[in-house]
């Protein structure tokens, strides 16, 4: 176990403490155990793998009643020291107690709630609406099947999100008890990940054109038919709807999934299979209510022209996940994953030719070379990384009107204990809320001027990467990922005391919030003298 020792200042009360450590699988986040005899603070954590190697940790305390002692602040920042020798008892320990926020059923159906409308939400995000088109496509195409194959693709469509969900619940859960800093869409973290996924996006983009075929049926994602095939096609499409839903965070969905994940396990596998409901929801009713499939439009020779055109969205899917990879690894990365995509398409050409070839067989050895020349440029992907393309590589850089500093916990402190209005988002590449919000909220000249004209610093975040440090921002703030949208108005206490924007954001959005922030702020500062 790591023991950690806090001398509290005189007079100083604490309410629901917990102590954020920095450094990168020093402890198990799972579990926190804290004991208090007179002025002391013991938290006692699991170590975790890189506890012996970690040196010059640092750490923020949050649950301090505001005092004047320290400034008015309810957390503090803190540096470690390892002892060189273990550590008393506490001559007078009140006994452990679990910091991570108590159970409450009222909690949890509120967290299952949210996580349901989330799921519901996120049907409507630019990365699930293309699952959404192939499978209401596919549903067109069953307009003529019995009542009972209908109903079993929306039944398997949902089982195929339930068990993504729940295997991204078990992943994280598994993570962050070895001591790893991981949160909604981790594995977009990985390069890798982000190659197989666009590699995959090339593959059911072709088959969607009508490049290659696997028999006479589609490869199978919103296919028609009703036996053993349409079947694994809906179970597929629900797996692959929840690995494109990744990048996307949907209102009402980080404040469940941030509850979940400092919960025992069962708690959040019930948020978590709650989203995965929400997310299935409208093309389960789809296929169990007549009434709302009546709605469909006829099958017809459209549907063939329709298919094709969703190849494009899947498409450009993969162009982005590739760019994801260069940001990630540099521009000599992300020209390896498209020259793999590249060979993959050769291969799937090739594969579809010889379906219809006098001697197929060539045609499968060329599909054959294809794939392996795929696997074998794909393993090249690290070796020619170069300096990441971050966007918080430069100390500074421009968004519209706005100059974005590189986030730091101490940058951020030193502008909250000025005085300094600070606003300060985290955001990742790979996250195409993100990147909308930037676009269509952060990056216009009437958020540019708003923000300039009341001397407000802007500080970017990126957690394109695994980054602890801001794991652990996201996680005091009660959010499992990005983007999380922080203003702290001239006079903030303290940097756990930040005005927490929405999710989805608009110019109106921002620009009143931190007038309603300022508003605020001003007030108490009045109040205060008096």
């Amino acid at each position: 176990d790591v023991v950690v020792d806090v001398s509290l200042p005189a007079g100083v009360e604490v309410r629901d403490p917990y102590l954020f450590v920095a450094a990168k699988r020093f402890v198990r986040y799972d579990e926190q155990r804290v004991e208090r005899a007179g002025g002391t603070l013991r938290f006692v954590m699991p170590a975790g793998g890189g506890a012996e190697q970690a040196s010059g940790v640092s750490a923020v305390l949050r649950g301090l009643e505001a005092d004047a002692d320290i400034g008015g602040a309810s957390g503090v920042g803190l540096s470690l020291a390892r002892a060189s020798a273990p550590l008393p008892p506490l001559a007078a320990a009140t006994g452990p107690a679990a910091v991570a926020p108590t159970f409450a059923f009222a909690d949890m159906l509120q967290a299952i709630v949210f996580g349901l409308l989330g799921g519901i939400v996120l049907n409507l995000m630019p990365c699930v609406f293309p699952i959404l088109s192939m499978k209401a496509l596919g549903l067109v195409q069953l307009a003529g099947a019995e009542r009972r194959a209908v109903r079993a693709s929306g039944l398997l469509y949902t089982a195929g999100v339930l068990v993504a969900f729940a295997a991204i619940a078990v992943a994280l859960l598994a993570l962050r008890a070895a001591g790893s800093a991981a949160g909604w869409g981790f594995q977009l973290q990985s390069p890798w990940v982000n190659l197989g996924l666009g590699l995959g996006m090339v593959a059911i983009g072709l088959n969607l054109a009508g490049v290659f075929e696997i028999g006479t049926r589609l490869m199978g994602l919103g296919g028609a038919g009703q036996g053993a095939g349409e079947k694994r096609a809906a179970f597929l499409t629900g797996l692959l709807a929840v690995v494109v839903a990744t990048p996307c965070t949907a209102p009402f969905m980080a404040g469940a999934l941030g509850y979940a994940l400092v919960q025992p396990a069962a708690v959040a596998m019930a948020v978590f299979l709650a989203l995965g409901v929400g997310l299935a929801l409208p093309y389960l009713a789809l296929t169990w209510i007549p009434s709302l499939g009546a709605a469909l439009p006829k099958p017809g020779p459209w549907m063939a022209v329709f298919r094709q055109v969703l190849a494009f969205p899947m498409l450009a899917t993969a162009l982005w996940l590739f760019w994801v990879v260069g940001r990630q690894l540099g521009a000599s990365s992300m020209a390896v994953a498209l020259l793999a995509a590249l060979l993959l398409a050769f291969a799937l050409w090739a594969f579809g030719r010889s379906a219809v070839a006098k001697a197929p067989w060539r045609w499968r050895v060329a599909a054959a070379l294809g794939l392996a020349a795929c696997l074998g440029a794909s393993a090249q992907l690290q070796d020619l990384r170069a300096p990441p393309l971050r966007a918080n590589a430069e100390p500074a850089h421009m968004l519209g009107k706005l100059t974005l500093q590189r986030f730091s916990p101490q940058l951020v402190r030193d502008y909250v204990a000025a005085g300094q209005p600070v606003f300060v988002y985290f955001t990742a590449d790979w996250c195409i809320s993100c990147k909308v919000n930037e676009r269509v909220a952060l990056a216009t000249d009437a958020v540019g001027e708003a923000m300039n004209a009341r001397g407000i610093e802007v500080v970017e975040g990126d957690w394109t990467a695994e980054d602890p440090v801001i794991t652990e921002w996201l996680t005091m703030y009660g959010r499992a990922g990005v983007p999380l949208y922080l203003y702290f108005p001239r006079g903030s206490a303290a940097i756990d005391g930040g005005v927490v924007l929405p999710q989805v954001l608009l110019p109106d959005i921002v620009v009143d919030a931190i007038a309603e922030a300022d508003r605020q702020a001003a007030a108490r500062r009045l109040a205060a003298l008096g």
